[in-house]
């Protein structure tokens, strides 16, 4: 939409949409669903999105043509992050801006418009190994600079506000807003007959597989789900037929996964697809005999909160927000050992095996997947927006 439109309009909400890539995940997905839902908890409310140059027409198609999209921010990352700190904030004064939402850390630092920052997690603290350490100046810098200077701040988990309480002392008001699933996509059974073998088909050798779904980096500990997929075949607990399905992007340190997936003997069974479509992720989830999510530490961990709403069998590790968010539906392992989550896997595995009709099995499975059902039902984007616009309205 043309800058003149979006002015004549006089949006009085912003929403920097200029950090997410092309294929989103996490934090992208997070602002995507956001915005799809946004819409009917805030009819009245005027809201243009702040997007790359050249990006307009992405924002457009994915919105449905709800917001106006404002393609101000340069493509080049360090020319968008310092147009962002010193120009940004000018720009949106002029254009009637009241509140500026940056969904993904940073704001502008110079403006006198209401600010609100969502705070992912804190490992660019807590977990510097894992990241990138330009990145870590950057982000350490900018949490920092939220906490100063936000009106609010949003935090995805408990535990994220907490550990930002613990490291700050923030000028503005801190809240918890989870996020969401959607459950009309998200859900135990396929839209028709035959969906989900069709899409296995597309993407696999086979329907007998263990999944992990999500980017692979350090923190997940994917190297971690490698080497314990090797002890459940050295100690004969899966099939022969049972593959490792790795769906996700290649992030930021992946040298110990690289190195494990190497040294496996069981190479040829462990399957990488990459950054995967929407549109088969409810299927992958569906399909597997487990979904496995061995991060140490996450702000959220969204997949988990996806697999519970399919009705999958949910491996996660101890003493994190995912353990929080599945209480009583996932199987649990220490974070960083292979044998404890090799028997984690193997509680799960047995469980299905050992499914009959009557069997006090079938108790067991019903009772963790319909928990699970049931927690989902109760995490939805659309409440997520609602409490997102509420903010909007109060600030503006």
């Amino acid at each position: 939409m043309s800058r003149d439109t979006a002015d004549s309009k006089g949006a009085s909400v912003s929403i920097d949409v200029s950090a997410i890539p092309s294929e989103p995940v996490g934090a992208g997905r997070y602002v995507i669903e956001l915005l799809k839902n946004l819409p009917e908890v805030s009819a009245d409310m005027r809201i243009v999105l702040i997007s790359r140059q050249g990006d307009t027409k992405r924002w457009s198609e994915l919105v449905k043509g709800c917001y106006q999209v404002q393609d101000l921010v340069p493509k080049n990352r360090a020319m968008r992050l310092v147009y962002e700190r010193f120009s940004l904030g000018t720009q949106l004064e002029r254009r009637g801006i009241k509140v500026h939402h940056g969904p993904h850390y940073t704001l502008p630092s110079t403006s006198k418009i209401s600010l609100i920052s969502t705070i992912h997690d804190l490992t660019f603290f807590d977990f510097p190994q894992y990241h990138a350490k330009s990145k870590v100046v950057f982000f350490k810098k900018a949490i920092t600079d939220a906490c100063n200077r936000a009106d609010v701040i949003i935090c995805v988990s408990q535990q994220t506000k907490n550990r930002l309480i613990e490291l700050f002392n923030p000028k503005g008001e801190v809240c918890v807003i989870p996020h969401g699933v959607d459950t009309d996509r998200f859900k135990p059974n396929e839209d028709f007959d035959g969906q989900d073998q069709k899409i296995i088909d597309e993407l696999l050798p086979g329907d007998d597989f263990i999944l992990y779904l999500g980017t692979i980096e350090g923190r997940k500990r994917v190297d971690v789900l490698v080497r314990a997929f090797d002890l459940l075949i050295k100690d004969k607990l899966v099939h022969q037929e049972t593959n490792l399905v790795l769906a996700g992007k290649s992030g930021w340190k992946t040298e110990e996964v690289e190195t494990a997936i190497k040294e496996s003997p069981n190479g040829s069974r462990i399957l990488r697809l990459g950054w995967v479509k929407d549109r088969v992720v409810p299927s992958l989830l569906r399909k597997s005999l487990a979904v496995v999510y061995p991060s140490q530490v996450e702000g959220f961990g969204l997949p988990v909160l996806e697999a519970m709403a399919c009705g999958s069998k949910i491996i996660t590790t101890q003493d994190t927000v995912m353990a929080e968010l599945s209480k009583g539906v996932a199987y649990l392992c220490e974070p960083g050992l292979p044998e404890s989550l090799e028997e984690a896997l193997n509680s799960a595995l047995s469980d299905l095996r050992n499914y009959s009709g009557s069997s006090n099995e079938e108790v067991v499975i019903n009772t963790r997947e319909q928990m699970g059902l049931d927690l989902a039902r109760k995490s939805s984007w659309h409440e997520s927006a609602k409490l997102h616009a509420e903010i909007y309205e109060r600030l503006a």
